[in-house]
């Protein structure tokens, strides 16, 4: 919350393989829906973190420059 409150904008990405809805659910549960500006998740763009793919998905969506991302 600190951190949205120093102007920057927080993005969740998941190799979890529930659908975004799901993940949702999760986060209003423990009151953390809040927090993000957007979710991608992994299963829904056919990438994962780990190859690097959906990392690279996100920045192009998102017309973020990797330097100014801490991920």
């Amino acid at each position: 919350r600190e951190y949205l409150q120093s102007g920057s904008k927080l993005y969740l990405l998941s190799d979890f393989y529930l659908p975004q809805e799901g993940i949702q659910e999760i986060l209003s549960f423990h009151g953390l829906d809040s927090l993000f500006q957007r979710i991608f998740i992994s299963s829904e763009y056919l990438k994962t973190k780990r190859s690097g793919r959906l990392y690279s998905q996100v920045l192009g969506e998102l017309q973020i420059a990797p330097e100014t991302v801490l991920m």
